[in-house]
């Protein structure tokens, strides 16, 4: 087991194309720790919208980030790199390799990249800034940053509210300005062995059809309904805002029929599967692994961190 001390593997992929039973079989041949990398799994109560790996699949080998937070709370680039960085080390001490597995490619980026040592998200702020900029309108606060931090605004598209509400809030939390968090706060240190699972792009829209239609079946709606009725959740959270959930949100609202439901969801589904694989195949060092063959994936993964 030496052989593979301080070895990661990531396995990267969009949304249904087969990372858990890829993870599982790798299991069968080596020991492995499974860690999540997806900002939807961290959630306990979404099991069945977000595909979460179940309970069987969970007992063959250990998942990590899973079910590790409510779904009124926020979960951030920057704690997942914490939490990370941590479930690795203890799988390298009982001897297993850490595996990370998921779609959420910025979450990768971060931990591979590494990552500014920034604050953490303030919902008080963050509020604030909102109500400003309805009052007000969003373009008062690039030219605020402007005059503030003329090296981020120069970065950052005028139209991008998002980043330039989130350079604002560093400032108004640490009185330092963005471009102040020039050093990273971790580097990773171990040999990292990059996959991609792939689908055949041309079956996708069936596949994430049928996906969501078996969902439904297996009781989605009802798992919505119980988060829908909770007084401290709303659609305004990152965890409702979430594919599928937001759609079924809105049908409760009786905002859109259930028939709009599905065809947005599934449309949704598609849009943010195609920008994952968009992303995945501008990514640099990875081995292509094909999602119709996971005996084959599975060889190809052993070839090549056995070398």
């Amino acid at each position: 087991m030496n052989h593979y001390k301080k070895k990661v593997i990531f396995i990267m992929g969009p949304t249904s194309s087969g990372k858990t039973k890829l993870s599982i079989e790798l299991s069968k041949n080596i020991p492995i720790t499974v860690i999540s990398v997806d900002s939807l799994l961290v959630y306990r109560g979404m099991d069945i919208g977000t595909a979460k790996p179940t309970l069987k699949e969970r007992k063959l080998t250990p998942h990590k980030l899973i079910d590790i937070l409510d779904p009124s709370e926020f979960y951030s680039a920057g704690r997942f790199c914490l939490d990370a960085l941590k479930e690795i080390k203890e799988s390298i001490k009982q001897n297993r390799i850490p595996v990370l597995t998921g779609g959420c490619m910025f979450y990768f980026k971060s931990l591979l990249n590494g990552m500014f040592n920034l604050p953490e998200k303030n919902s008080f702020i963050r509020e604030k800034i909102k109500i400003l900029s309805n009052k007000f309108g969003r373009s008062i606060f690039h030219k605020y940053l402007e005059l503030m931090d003329p090296k981020t605004s120069s970065k950052i598209h005028c139209n991008d509210f998002r980043r330039i509400s989130r350079a604002i809030e560093i400032m108004l939390i640490t009185g330092k300005n963005r471009t102040d968090f020039s050093k990273k706060s971790f580097i990773l240190p171990y040999k990292v062995y990059q996959f991609a699972l792939l689908p055949n792009i041309d079956s996708l829209r069936s596949k994430i059809k049928r996906r969501f239609i078996n969902m439904l079946k297996d009781g989605f709606e009802n798992e919505v309904r119980i988060l829908y009725e909770r007084n401290d959740l709303s659609r305004n959270l990152p965890s409702i805002k979430s594919i599928g959930y937001k759609q079924m949100w809105s049908f409760f609202s009786k905002e859109i029929s259930y028939e709009e439901m599905i065809e947005q969801s599934i449309l949704a589904t598609y849009k943010y599967v195609k920008k994952q694989v968009t992303w995945i195949n501008s990514w640099q060092n990875t081995f292509r692994l094909c999602s119709d063959n996971l005996e084959v994936s599975t060889k190809k993964i052993l070839k090549i961190i056995n070398n």
